[in-house]
């Protein structure tokens, strides 16, 4: 599990306003909180506090600052709740440090500050499905919410979920700009409803998923570093990517959803399990409908089981995509249940030939190239293509796991024309048909036979 420091101290504005009772507002429509010496003051209305917990009561624009050890926010309002923090930090251990009963929380980390919300609570252990009711009544992150919660900004805020995630809205969450750091027992950013990056920098290490939502997860820009224990970017619905980078450094699985489209960005996914993965369960258990949709950017996958797995279908259309793996034969570099397309974009993905699959989909329009080798290959050995006037279509050598079969497929393959591709000293040449054409023997394994025609040899190991 992971350990979760405590809050750093950071300086406190002078108050105007200072009790250690309550203090209420009326309205909330600009009101500065302010902690000193962990006492609370209030300069504005809409707001109060006993000790250290304050309740935000009226909708309208609160700023914090200071240090508030041992504390709690509670938003109580209707509409929209605005929270500015200015090198503020806030720390609880027997609750969670910020919850929102009622009312939109924005929350916006001033420019230059640098900010910090901690759930010093030990981390719950109870299985989530499991009958413990008080885990079930608990507020279940270090920012909590039963509305919605807006995060934008561009100061800095980390987060400490030490309890289970570390935040969560029972409803949407949004980030629009930012920098984060999360660290999180469970989740690290939770919407249940919909989870929204519109951009932001952000690292995140989960004991469990780092971005999570019981329906769709979109990332529209941003710069995402992940360490996770379980999914990196998970939606029990749709997981879109339209842009931005995303960087998994351990995953169990990558990305995953019923269905996974992506659209664009700069994608690098470490797993011991599947890189990509269309799966999961409906909210009402009917037959869901896998279906994985890459139509551009980026994507890297160096799995421990398939690269590109889809319970359906996978459809290419754009895109440069890399798989380097799996090294074993009993998972693939791209696995599928129903059909797998191209129509576009490029990929090279290399792995062991026991499970090895192409594509069988009839409406490909582009030709691939399965090539299959007589040993496996150690890394750093070059893959090269080159057409009949000897012109370099690709190569590679920044494979990281041994393999002895290879897949490619790009627009610059044309049907009809010969082609050479070697790995390290062997050398096959091709002439090309539409579709997926196959070259050298599968060695024995397991697994169904490979999609492809298999094409005469025209040229020995050399």
């Amino acid at each position: 599990m992971l350990s979760l420091g405590a809050c750093s101290n950071v300086g406190a504005n002078a108050a105007t306003i200072s009790a250690n009772v309550s203090n209420q507002g009326t309205k909330g429509s600009n009101t500065n909180i302010s902690v000193d010496n962990n006492t609370v003051s209030i300069n504005g209305d809409g707001a109060s506090s006993e000790g250290n917990v304050i309740t935000v009561s009226k909708a309208g624009n609160y700023n914090f600052t200071g240090t508030l050890d041992e504390g709690q926010i509670i938003v109580d309002a209707d509409g929209d709740v605005n929270f500015t923090f200015n090198n503020f930090s806030i720390s609880y251990s027997k609750d969670a440090p910020i919850v929102a009963k009622k009312g939109k929380l924005n929350i916006v980390s001033a420019d230059g500050t640098d900010n910090k919300v901690s759930d010093k609570r030990a981390a719950n252990t109870e299985d989530e499905n499991g009958s413990n009711e008080s885990s079930k009544e608990a507020y279940d992150a270090a920012i909590y919410g039963e509305a919605d919660i807006n995060l934008s900004g561009s100061g800095k805020l980390t987060v400490e979920g030490g309890y289970e995630d570390g935040i969560h809205s029972k409803s949407n969450l949004s980030v629009e700009s930012g920098n984060y750091s999360v660290t999180a027992s469970h989740h690290g950013l939770n919407g249940k409803t919909t989870l929204v990056v519109k951009n932001g920098t952000f690292d995140v290490t989960t004991v469990e998923d780092a971005l999570h939502s019981k329906g769709d997860v979109t990332v529209e820009n941003g710069e995402i570093n992940i360490n996770a224990g379980d999914d990196a970017v998970h939606a029990d619905n749709t997981l879109t990517v339209k842009d931005g980078k995303i960087n998994v450094a351990a995953s169990n699985e990558g990305l995953e959803g019923i269905t996974v489209n992506i659209e664009g960005g700069d994608i690098t996914v470490n797993s011991s399990d599947d890189g990509v993965n269309a799966a999961g369960d409906t909210e009402d258990g009917s037959q869901a409908s896998y279906v994985i949709n890459i139509s551009g950017g980026n994507l890297k996958v160096v799995p421990g089981g398939d690269g590109i797995d889809s319970n359906g279908d996978l459809n290419i259309s754009g895109g440069n995509i890399f798989i380097d793996g799996p090294s074993d034969g009993g998972n693939a570099p791209v696995d599928y249940d129903g059909t797998a397309t191209i129509t576009g974009g490029s990929i090279l993905a290399t792995g062991n030939s026991g499970m090895f699959e192409g594509f069988n989909g009839n409406g490909s329009t582009q030709s691939s190239i399965i090539y299959y080798l007589d040993s496996n290959v150690t890394p750093g050995s070059t893959i090269k293509l080159t057409d009949e006037s000897g012109n370099e279509i690709f190569s590679s050598a920044d494979q990281t796991q041994s393999y002895n079969a290879v897949l490619y497929s790009s627009d610059k393959l044309e049907s009809g024309k010969k082609y050479d591709i070697s790995v390290g000293d062997s050398k096959e040449s091709v002439t090309l048909e539409s579709g997926s054409n196959t070259v050298g023997n599968r060695q024995g394994g397991m697994g169904q036979p490979p999609q492809g025609r298999k094409l005469r040899r025209s040229t020995g190991r050399r």
